[in-house]
């Protein structure tokens, strides 16, 4: 089994203290020091001056170990040597020169080295923000010779890179299986649960460990008699690539698969939202320029979409929708941001029956923002093509590594990298223009 270690290196001397600023290299910020609920943390290197704060150190399958001792010293040796070497060798002008010097630096020891950029943090000064390679030395009694390193000295890089997480789900009630009374004692029992005391719960929870993200996420209970009673689930998440609707659903279903004795069928009669997708699909036709880049203007998209291309296109996007479910629902329209166009499609679950966009906003129009006809729209749509235009904007540049707006979440589905918000009662997801495909 492959033994994976991921944490951050910090370095004395780089250490900035002026208020709220960070070293761009070897200083950690107390919001990414969050990205993990409990850390060891190491000194080594001259005069101890560098601290190696381990995030993640664990097997294939999820055994959690501390970082062996010839792990966490190779990691001081190496970082040391960046330090004293690396850093001002003037032969070093890439990320592949640096990870070649290395591998030949430390060529009995490591293997498959792979450096991130090179950020310049002093003149002529130079260091990776981040280093991945495997060690061919193995830990005492460890029975593998591969396993993998990865440190950051970058915290903006190690924000947005770091890729481990972990989700935890405070329930509306402390008996979930309450949700199974009848509306009067679920309501009692919802309106007892406080504010304060989730407020205590939640800092129970945490136990001094401070958390990346606090969020929420509201389902109804759907009652026999159609009527339906809100609920609130509370969401603690260490490390940002938590936040994402995928994996926060996921955890809601495994804590309650973990904490009742009902079966979940039974669950999904009254939570329907928990167990299944209500969601629209958004593809902005990125690839199709109009009026290409030029020297002092960016490219402009099409807003024409080709029907055949684009039916096609989706199909092979969802193959989980038929055909025919396809031809009914897509639907076009197209953005005031950069005339793109896009082509949306509901899935085949969706709440209220609701798969094509004109059922859900069947006044919407493409007019500007300032112009009078835009008032013409009701408040819900109004509301609804504003967000999906701030949606598009984030997704023409979001990668897995960048930063969006909290309101927004990361969604990755086939290899495709969504932004993902809930609007109304449903989810809209916006396909991002880097991992989108064009048309084939």
């Amino acid at each position: 089994m492959q033994l994976k270690i991921k944490g951050f290196v910090t370095i004395e001397s780089l250490i900035r203290n002026t208020v709220n600023e960070v070293s761009p290299i070897g200083e950690i910020s107390t919001y990414s020091l969050t990205y993990a609920e409990d850390k060891g943390i190491y000194a080594g290197g001259t005069d101890n001056q560098l601290r190696f704060y381990s995030f993640a150190c664990h097997y294939d399958d999820g055994t959690v170990v501390e970082v062996p001792a010839a792990f966490r010293q190779q990691i001081f040796e190496v970082t040391q040597w960046l330090h004293d070497s690396a850093s001002s060798d003037s032969e070093i002008v890439s990320p592949n020169a640096l990870a070649e010097k290395l591998q030949t630096n430390f060529a009995t020891k490591i293997n498959a080295v792979e450096s991130g950029a090179l950020i310049e943090y002093s003149p002529g000064l130079k260091f990776p923000e981040r280093l991945t390679w495997t060690n061919l030395t193995p830990a005492t009694g460890d029975p593998s010779d591969d396993n993998k390193i990865t440190l950051w000295f970058s915290d903006s890089a190690f924000a947005d890179q770091y890729d481990e997480y972990k989700v935890i789900i405070v329930p509306p009630i402390d008996d979930i299986d309450s949700f199974f009374q009848n509306k009067i004692v679920i309501q009692s029992l919802l309106d007892t649960n406080t504010l304060g005391k989730v407020l205590t719960k939640i800092q129970e929870i945490k136990n001094d460990h401070p958390e990346t993200i606090l969020t929420s996420e509201n389902y109804s209970r759907l009652m026999a008699d159609g009527s339906k009673v809100n609920t609130t689930w509370m969401v603690l998440i260490y490390g940002k690539r938590g936040y994402d609707a995928d994996v926060i659903r996921g955890a809601i279903r495994d804590y309650i698969a973990k904490n009742t004795l009902r079966r979940e069928a039974e669950w999904r009669v009254i939570f329907p939202d928990i167990y299944k997708n209500s969601e629209f699909y958004l593809y902005p036709r990125w690839h199709a320029l109009a009026i290409p880049e030029r020297l002092l203007y960016s490219g402009t998209y099409s807003a024409i979409i080709s029907l055949d291309k684009e039916l096609t296109y989706l199909k092979e996007r969802h193959p989980e929708l038929t055909s025919a479910h396809i031809l009914k629902n897509a639907q076009a329209f197209s953005c005031n941001y950069k005339s793109v166009a896009v082509s949306v499609v509901g899935g085949l679950n969706n709440r209220g029956g609701q798969s094509s966009i004109s059922q859900v906003y069947p006044d919407l129009i493409s007019v500007p923002f300032t112009d009078t006809l835009f008032e013409m729209m009701s408040l819900d749509t109004r509301n609804w093509i504003v967000e999906i235009e701030n949606m598009v904007i984030v997704a023409e540049t979001a990668t897995n590594y960048t930063s969006i707006p909290l309101r927004m979440k990361k969604l990755n589905r086939n290899g495709i990298l969504y932004i993902s918000q809930r609007l109304g009662e449903h989810d809209y997801l916006v396909a991002c223009k880097p991992s989108t495909p064009a048309y084939t």
